[in-house]
């Protein structure tokens, strides 16, 4: 049977951080044969850390894609050991972890379409070669404009990533682009597309395109530095002003670092003055990076500077639908409604949570259900919110109404003074805005926030009615063991 290792390796990669993706998961080997799939590590260190942190994702893809179980055996592959691999190697306890993590240093993985996958760090002559699992001769790009869902969060960035790789942009003179966002938002699916586009242009030559995170460009220039080896830094050096395209990741990680910096304008100024294109990804905006150099700051300044944000809820719906049509995940509205009103801090989160809910479905033999899907999100979030609908029914209950009497325009007290316990549990109970509740009940987010301003006073002036609805919200907060935000 044909490998699946290649194929593992795309489910992970669009599950996990790209920085641990590229440290943990790419420099391993894998076989599969005999219905088992051996994966071998380059020490003991790699196979207790991979075996404790990946060992269930590894599985869970593997199960997914061949449809049954598949025996996992991590093993420490017998080789010689070089300078090389040693200077290269993570550290050798566990303790030791944590500021590995924070601080990459492994050399930049540099990837050139037009050149076969190795190791950046290879020299061509006697270097440590290594093939990037399931493709030769090109960068193997996980994500695609096409498998990007837009919406009010992120349709500049996108508008601007794709005007980017047009042969007759709308925009003249336009060849950078800075992307800024919290992690999981969609900056490294929007950096492959741009990679991914550039590189099948059919009429024009393959274009030499680099891409890698700024911690491990750093890291390997600072190896390079060390070394004091003028032939690799120059071979090093060359690579990079001789591309057509530079996609860096992360470029807050190189503040602090005048070398770094100064290397990386050189760089920037070499592309941008022979019309290559540049695309950098941060956490932060570039007038948040204070311990940047001026010059550098000033250059990320020079292009089109775009924000992707958390998407609201029509475009996580969305974004559900089309993660779970990709796994072949068939979900109801009303779990994908739940999800959607539960996954809210960023993509990753929600494919994560897709993929366990595919494993679980799988190995336990049950459709997907909603009971399944609140199993599933207690691993995958720090609380899990009452969602919406759940809120609704509960209130439902408590004052005979249906769902379609609570969210008519109907004034009638009963109604109205439930519309505004829904109001107030909801603003209570999850992270919705005053706007997504309003939408929820076709009301203006006012609306909403004189209901719950309403029922407030109501409760506080203790009349009779108010008595009546202290007792109602108390009745509904027990019998729906309703937790506040930020308690588990």
């Amino acid at each position: 049977m044909e490998n699946i290792w290649p194929d593992i390796c795309r489910k992970l990669a669009q599950t996990m951080e790209d920085t641990q993706y590229k440290r943990w998961i790419l420099p391993l080997e894998a076989e599969f044969k005999e219905g088992a799939l051996s994966v071998s590590v380059s020490n003991e260190f790699v196979r207790n850390f991979v075996f404790k942190h990946y060992r269930a994702l590894i599985s869970c893809a593997a199960d997914e894609l061949l449809g049954r179980p598949v025996l996992l055996d991590i093993r420490v592959r017998e080789r010689e050991e070089t300078e090389e691999d040693v200077s290269c190697s993570p550290p050798e306890t566990e303790e030791a972890s944590a500021a590995f993590e924070a601080c990459p240093n492994l050399p930049a993985l540099i990837m050139n379409t037009s050149s076969p996958r190795c190791r950046p760090d290879s020299d061509g002559e006697n270097g440590h070669k290594r093939s990037f699992p399931g493709q030769s001769g090109s960068y193997p790009w996980r994500h695609s404009f096409e498998d990007f869902v837009v919406g009010p969060c992120n349709e500049l960035a996108y508008a601007a990533a794709r005007n980017l790789c047009a042969q007759e942009s709308s925009v003249p003179d336009f060849h950078l682009l800075y992307l800024f966002s919290p992690p999981g938002l969609g900056k490294t699916h929007l950096l492959h597309s741009v990679g991914a586009s550039l590189s099948r242009k059919s009429n024009l030559i393959a274009p030499q395109i680099e891409y890698t995170g700024a911690g491990e460009f750093a890291g390997q220039l600072r190896q390079l530095l060390r070394g004091n080896d003028l032939d690799r830094l120059g071979r090093f050096k060359a690579r990079f002003h001789n591309a057509d395209v530079l996609l860096l990741e992360d470029l807050h990680l190189i503040q602090k670092m005048e070398k770094t910096q100064n290397e990386l304008l050189s760089v920037i100024s070499s592309l941008l003055d022979k019309g290559g294109k540049v695309v950098f990804s941060s956490s932060l905006a570039p007038r948040e990076l204070r311990e940047m150099d001026d010059q550098l700051r000033s250059r990320l300044g020079a292009g089109i500077i775009a924000s992707l944000g958390h998407p609201d809820m029509d475009t996580r719906r969305r974004i559900i639908n089309s993660k779970a049509t990709a796994r072949q995940l068939y979900l109801s509205d009303e779990i994908t409604e739940y999800l959607a009103e539960n996954m809210r801090s960023d993509v990753r989160q929600i494919e994560s949570c897709l993929l366990s809910l595919a494993c679980k479905a799988r190995e336990l033999n049950r459709n997907v259900s909603l009971e399944l899907v609140r199993e599933i999100l207690v691993d995958h979030l720090d609380r899990v919110e009452p969602a919406l609908p759940e809120i609704i029914r509960l209130v439902c209950e408590a004052f005979g109404l249906s769902p379609e009497a609570l969210k008519s325009k109907s004034r009638r007290q009963e109604h109205v003074q439930a519309r505004d316990m829904a109001f107030h549990l909801a603003r209570k109970y999850t992270d919705l805005s005053l706007q997504e509740i309003g939408r929820a009940f076709n009301r203006s987010h006012s609306t909403v926030s004189k209901g719950i301003e309403a029922l407030r006073l109501e409760i506080d002036r203790q009349s009779h009615s108010g008595r009546q609805l202290s007792r109602t919200l108390a009745l509904i907060e027990r019998s729906g063991k309703l937790s506040s935000p930020g308690q588990v």
